[in-house]
């Protein structure tokens, strides 16, 4: 028994190297030919106006952006139609998930229900883009997407003069899309939408294939 275990030990020792070569190639390949996803998120209001100059399908959630180019850029060098509310992004393997969030976190005093004194809470004032895309067969991207944005809208008006922090929370507006898209790498979609302040408010979502 030992006269046959010493030369498959041997053996074994002698290809151990190959192995961990080729696994160690194996695992590079793998990682290449998973690409990276470019993540994009813009909030955006345009005004009525805006949105005739523009000849564009901008009504529907998950609607491609069909403006031409040259009526966009128009459009959105003019602050009076275009308003950009806020905008994320991110860089992720295809097939994981990627959070970024952007802000601040505001600190402000509550009451207690049961007691006299005040405790202390925050509360996140930005944006928070969280992303998984995948890429299917025909190349396209199946993107699970999250996007929130919170604002203020108007801010405490006491200020307790101990502890220098505000005395109940803000009025916050909030805008958010959770969803499940199918994207062409490169084009914007609209991904949620709303009316605020006469105007049409929309989240656009775009993700691009990176080719190394």
């Amino acid at each position: 028994m030992d006269k046959f275990s010493r030369p498959v030990c041997i053996v074994i020792l002698a290809c151990l190297p190959v192995i961990v070569i080729l696994y160690a190639k194996a695992a590079a390949g793998s990682a290449e030919a998973k690409p990276k996803v470019l993540v994009e998120a813009l909030e955006v209001q345009v005004s009525a106006d805006a949105l005739v100059v523009l000849n564009a399908n901008f009504r529907e959630p998950r609607a491609q952006v069909t403006a031409s180019l040259p009526s966009l850029l128009w459009v959105l060098a003019d602050p009076n139609t275009v308003k950009k509310i806020a905008s994320s992004k991110i860089l992720i393997w295809a097939g994981e998930t990627g959070k970024v969030q952007t802000g601040d976190k505001l600190k402000f005093l509550v009451k207690k229900e049961t007691r006299a004194e005040q405790e202390t809470t925050e509360t996140h004032i930005g944006t928070t883009l969280e992303a998984t895309p995948f890429i299917d067969k025909d190349g396209d991207i199946l993107l699970n997407f999250k996007f929130e944005h919170f604002s203020i809208i108007e801010p405490p008006k006491e200020i307790d003069p101990q502890t220098s922090l505000p005395i109940g929370g803000p009025i916050i507006d909030c805008s958010s899309v959770n969803s499940r898209l199918k994207l062409k790498s490169g084009e914007p979609m609209i991904a949620g939408g709303s009316v605020k302040s006469g105007a049409q408010q929309f989240i656009l979502v775009r993700a691009e294939i990176l080719k190394e």
